[in-house]
Order: C-alpha cells, then sequence, then structure tokens
C-alpha cells in the first residue's frame, strides 16, 4: 500500500491553515497549537501507514506496531473531532470565533462527518443522527487509505478521508480570511 503525499509540504497546510483560527486571544492560540500538533500526527500516521500494513512484516512486534497504529489513529479522531467541536461551539455562539453563515455550515458539516464516527468509538452506540449504524465502529484496513473502521455492514469511514475533509475545511478558512 502506498499513499503518495509529501508530509512536509501536508504539515504546511495544517500550519497555514490552523492560522485562519488564530489569534492572541487564550482560546485561539490553544486551537492553533492543538491543530498543529494533531496535523503532525496525522503526517506520521501516513509516513507509517505502509510499514504497518507490510506482508513481510510478521510475529509479535508487527502485531504490536499495527496496534498502536490504530490507537494512535483512533486517538487522532477523537482529538480532531473535539478542535471541529470547539470551532462549530465558538462560531455558533460567536463567543471567539466569527465565520459567516456559509463557513459556519461548512464547519458543522465537517463536524458531523466526524461525529458519525466519533460516537460509536468513544460512546460504544449509535450516533443519533445515524440509529442504524453500528454500535462499534470495527477496526479494518482500507485498500487504498489504510486504517478505517466499519460503521455499517458496508460503509466504512477511513482516517485520511476524515483528515483530508479536516484539512480542506481549514484551506477554506484560511481563504476567507485572506479574501
Amino acid at each position: 500500500m502506498a499513499i503518495a503525499m509529501d508530509p512536509t509540504q501536508r504539515f504546511g497546510e495544517w500550519v497555514s491553515g490552523s492560522h485562519a483560527i488564530g489569534g492572541p486571544e487564550q482560546r485561539k492560540a490553544f486551537l492553533v497549537a492543538t491543530i498543529q500538533g494533531l496535523g503532525r500526527l496525522d503526517c506520521q500516521l501516513i509516513q507509517n501507514e505502509a510499514y504497518c500494513w507490510d506482508q513481510n512484516q510478521n510475529g509479535e512486534q508487527s502485531l504490536m506496531d499495527l496496534n498502536n497504529h490504530f490507537t494512535l489513529s483512533y486517538l487522532w479522531v477523537l482529538g480532531s473531532y473535539e478542535w471541529l467541536r470547539t470551532l462549530d461551539q465558538g462560531v455558533r455562539d460567536k463567543e471567539f470565533l466569527h465565520f459567516d453563515g456559509l463557513l459556519a455550515a461548512r464547519i458543522r458539516e465537517t463536524k458531523e462527518v466526524f461525529e458519525r464516527l466519533r460516537i460509536p468509538l468513544a460512546k460504544l452506540e449509535a450516533p443519533k443522527r445515524n440509529p442504524k449504524d453500528n454500535p462499534i465502529a470495527y477496526p479494518a484496513r482500507h485498500p487504498k487509505n489504510g486504517v478505517a473502521w466499519l460503521i455499517t455492514e458496508t460503509d466504512a469511514v477511513t482516517r485520511l478521508d476524515l483528515s483530508n475533509s479536516a484539512l480542506g475545511l481549514l484551506g477554506e478558512l484560511r481563504a476567507s480570511r485572506s479574501a
């Protein structure tokens, strides 16, 4: 499995996108640092993806490496959901973030995409919006995008798809600030 991406360029996108939120206010600064840290982890997970699925690996060490990769991917999803939830709440409450209606809707939409996986991962129950989903998101491997979780018998969510969605949102927020 090969996911071709330049990790330096991708991390640069996380950094520049995070600055669309940033400012001197303490909560914004913390949000920027959190997004950048999760962006770095995203790049590391992408780089480790091929190693973890290498068919030549065997034995206890490779199982531990694969388990570690799934665990870090799981934690990445939970952490990323939280910054999206905070962003959504900050925009809705107009407490410390201000984006127009279209961007506010995109923030909420991205959060809800994450939420569909986050609820079964964290609460072991189906999301209220998708009551027919599995109450447990079972770990799986997507042939092109690596770590995935089955949310129904036929539907899977990949960590890479979620990451690309979050990164796309940050790009839109950055573009709105420079327009």
